[in-house]
């Protein structure tokens, strides 16, 4: 026998004998009934502001409800930000109850942008006078949703998903009107009536997902993750898309190495018909953001790189990094901290991009490997650089970052900022 052992009380099997000599009938047994309970609120706050543009509102809230077990979960959103027209929101169940995970939503979202033009215009005497016009286009996107997921294990699992949405739109004019000399004169504001016609999108995707990686200070340290996505546009598009994302990291205590392969690309007779995608986001290469673009044409040379070959509808992207980690827990980082965690990173970015639906190594594509002035043809593009990686708290991961973009004829570096919710 242990020393000690019959010094020591052990509360739960003392309860469980205890219970046993109770009468059967001592306890009410009753069904788990899965009632919502508010499990989270937040994003609240709302104003009012009034101007000589309008009357505008800004806020919203965010609400979770959910049942004891979490396996049904209710989320509902409502945000407003400038006038009543620009009111949208979202609703979503999922039911997790079972091994497959299902859900469905429906959202309502405004999009906003504004045209400005300037003119001249006479008075009924014959003065002449500036008429400033800004018309605010407004497109709204209806979607309803549905999504499933079913897990082969802990690190693998198949997604798929419906939607369909429609998009209408809504222009209003506001037009201001003053002397040659600035003085006001009014305004008039009116609704546009000749507006495009609505037009209705359907997509469908099915995913299979791997995910084993262990996450560190600010992003993973180890493992592996993957993502294959095959999808389908239909309605008003006929476009399909492919995803393929492999990543894979090695850690050798304190750095680790991270590898990151992607490519995204649409596919069919529409598949140029959306807003193309652009290679220097900064979250595929850093160094080309529009900052970087501004610099290289200061310093034009004539042979400056031109930003519509850093964008189309399909991209290849490679990335790697030297992740260091620098404040955090001690049994990882340089510096001991309880608050602030980060790390420091030594990156490489490359890609290229293409329209064509071309494999881009055949010599029919529209790519070429090497300087070609050609607007019609593409070329890669590569960076070098650092970063600060810092954990603000789990909310979001900041990045501070410097980048030599190779492709950009006198600019030596270029700065950037990204924020996101996490190291990729």
């Amino acid at each position: 026998m242990a020393p000690g052992k019959n010094r020591i009380f052990n509360i739960v099997d003392h309860n469980i004998n205890y219970v046993k000599t109770f009468p059967e009938d001592s306890f009410k047994v009753q069904e788990y009934d899965p009632k919502f309970e508010l499990e989270y609120i937040g994003s609240t706050g709302f104003g009012v502001a009034q101007s000589s543009y309008g009357t505008f509102a800004s806020g919203g809230v965010s609400m979770l409800f959910s049942d004891m077990l979490k396996q049904h979960q209710i989320y509902t959103m409502l945000n407003i930000n400038g006038e009543i027209y620009d009111f949208g929101g979202q609703l979503a169940y999922i039911n997790s109850k079972k091994r497959i995970t299902w859900g469905s939503s429906f959202s309502h979202f405004p999009y906003r942008m504004m045209y400005y033009s300037i003119g001249l215009d006479s008075l009924p005497d014959g003065t002449l006078m500036r008429v400033d016009n800004y018309d605010l286009v407004r497109i709204y996107e209806e979607n309803l949703s549905f999504f499933s997921q079913y897990p082969l294990s802990s690190k693998l699992r198949f997604e798929g998903g419906l939607s369909y949405s429609r998009y209408s739109y809504r222009i209003d004019s506001l037009t201001y009107y003053y002397t040659l000399t600035g003085y006001y004169l009014g305004q008039s504001k009116g609704k546009i009536d000749d507006v495009p016609d609505p037009f209705n999108v359907g997509s469908a995707y099915l995913a299979f997902v791997g995910d084993n990686s262990s996450f560190g200070i600010t992003s993973p340290l180890n493992g592996y993750r993957y993502r294959f996505q095959v999808g389908q546009m239909f309605d008003q598009y006929e476009i399909t898309s492919l995803s393929l994302d492999v990543r894979k990291y090695f850690f050798f205590k304190p750095i680790s190495l991270a590898f990151r392969a992607l490519h995204y690309g649409r596919y069919g007779k529409n598949a140029n018909s959306l807003y193309p995608l652009y290679l220097g986001n900064e979250y595929l290469i850093r160094g080309y953001n529009f900052n970087a673009f501004y610099k290289a044409d200061e310093a034009y040379s004539g042979n400056s790189l031109d930003i519509n070959k850093i964008a189309g509808s399909k991209i290849i992207v490679f990335n790697s990094e030297i992740r260091f980690p620098f404040t955090g827990i001690q049994r990882l980082s340089l510096i001991k901290s309880g608050y602030l965690f980060s790390d420091i990173v030594l990156f490489f970015d490359a890609g290229v991009t293409w329209k064509k639906d071309k494999f881009p190594w055949l010599e029919s594509s529209d790519i070429r490997y090497y300087w070609n002035p050609n607007p019609n043809y593409y070329t890669p593009i590569y960076s070098l650089g650092a970063s600060l990686r810092i954990n603000l708290f789990g909310y979001a991961i900041l990045e501070p970052y410097i980048a030599m973009p190779f492709q950009l004829e006198n600019v030596t570096y270029t700065t950037g900022f990204i924020i996101s919710g996490g190291g990729w």
